[in-house]
């Protein structure tokens, strides 16, 4: 059986350089805000996507759920916690692409405008 060694890298964002969807005009309207940075189980949404070493999409999970909150999460209550913990190779294997390059971009969500 073949083994398999794992180069784990934090990339900047600007790697996957995909070009904006807001333009100029659009950007303007949009203001700043403080942003919430407690993961709360029932407000907030984490997805994966897996792409190329080339940046071509290969898998989007929209509803990942293999994460964890460790003993140094720092839970804020009801609110949720500050500190989750992910584990990109694992994920890399259970979604099969363990036997190339690949990179995998977590999205984190909190969706400010549902009615809950």
């Amino acid at each position: 059986m073949a083994e398999f060694s794992y180069k784990i890298e934090q990339l900047e964002l600007e790697s996957l350089a995909q070009p904006s969807k807001i333009t100029k005009k659009d950007q303007e309207l949009i203001g700043t805000f403080q942003v919430d940075n407690v993961f709360n189980i029932a407000q907030s949404r984490v997805g994966v996507g897996v792409y190329s070493v080339s940046n071509t999409l290969l898998e989007y999970v929209e509803d990942y759920k293999d994460y964890t909150f460790g003993a140094n999460a720092q839970a804020q209550g009801d609110r949720g916690a500050s500190i989750i913990t992910i584990d990109p190779e694992k994920d890399i294997q259970e979604l099969k692409y363990d036997t190339g390059d690949v990179r995998i971009l977590y999205n984190f969500t909190n969706n400010v405008y549902s009615e809950t």
